[in-house]
């Protein structure tokens, strides 16, 4: 798996760039064994995947066009164009395609803290 996350392109007002569709692609992780061994680093950008840029009418959307082309059968291969913060210069990789799979939370309960503060 690879973890993304919208980036907004005017850092002066993030709030209208994620509303309007004006944010980049970024990685907040890439596991190993998948896109870390492809080259993939937190806080890259993903310039295109499978040779088109993610692209929508706001920022959910880019990430959905983002990840629907990321996601595809098992065992294929789709190519990601990206660039590192430190880099000028963009690079290209082959990412094979898997199931990911995750663990389930059984069961999550917040217990009443003997500290905090009660209200009546």
């Amino acid at each position: 798996g690879l973890v993304i996350s919208g980036k907004p392109r005017d850092s002066k007002d993030p709030v209208k760039a994620m509303k309007s569709g004006e944010v980049d692609v970024a990685v907040v992780d890439a596991y190993e064994d998948y896109a870390w061994e492809a080259g993939l680093r937190p806080r890259d950008t993903l310039l295109s995947i499978g040779g088109s840029t993610p692209s929508g009418s706001s920022g959910d959307a880019v990430l959905d066009a983002a990840r629907s082309s990321l996601r595809g059968k098992p065992g294929t291969d789709v190519s990601v164009e990206y660039k590192h913060p430190w880099e000028t210069t963009p690079r290209t990789t082959d990412l094979k395609r898997f199931a990911v799979r995750r663990r389930d939370v059984e069961l999550v309960t917040l217990l009443p803290s003997p500290t905090a503060p009660k209200v009546v």
